[in-house]
């Protein structure tokens, strides 16, 4: 229950702060380098009760206006229930691509490589193949700086983990 009022609360967080953000009337300018971030809350299964942060870290270069080839670093934590089992997160090494079928619209995949992390994020084990598949709507953009809302998922073996987060890149 505690991790749907954090959802509530992120959703009514958002619904009344970006709006408020000024908007450039230029179109954002995509091309060489990217980098950027997300940060926000997630969950991962077979531990459905154990909400938690989550984190991205990409950097890559524009192949055309509307395509990047992206690295991706993904994590979703895992907190443990109140049982006491300890829950464990899910951490992704992907390479792969975005794509902006509209202006501020985007689409990503990827595949890579997987580890569960234990619920304090030291422990690493159970290497596995992986994929992210990911949607966002650029909510700010400005020059070369976008803010997005974004909503993620990876899959491993066995695994998966889904997202919902705040964006920032540079293109």
């Amino acid at each position: 229950m505690k991790s749907a009022g954090v959802v509530l609360g992120s959703v009514a967080f958002l619904a009344l702060a970006l709006p408020v953000c000024a908007q450039d009337s230029r179109a954002v300018e995509r091309e060489g380098f990217l980098i950027g971030f997300a940060l926000g809350f997630g969950a991962s299964y077979p531990c459905d009760t154990c909400a938690s942060g989550a984190f991205s870290f990409h950097v890559g270069a524009m192949a055309g206006p509307r395509v990047a080839v992206l690295a991706d670093i993904s994590a979703v934590g895992g907190g443990g229930d109140s049982a006491g089992d300890e829950g464990r997160g899910l951490g992704v090494l992907a390479l792969g691509a975005r794509f902006w079928p509209a202006e501020r619209f985007w689409l990503q995949g990827g595949i890579g490589i997987s580890a569960p992390l234990d619920s304090d994020f030291d422990t690493v084990s159970e290497r596995s193949w992986a994929g992210i598949a990911g949607a966002g709507f650029e909510v700010v953009q400005k020059g070369r700086f976008v803010m997005d809302v974004q909503l993620r998922g990876a899959f491993a073996d066995g695994r998966q983990s889904v997202a919902l987060g705040i964006g920032f890149s540079w293109h």
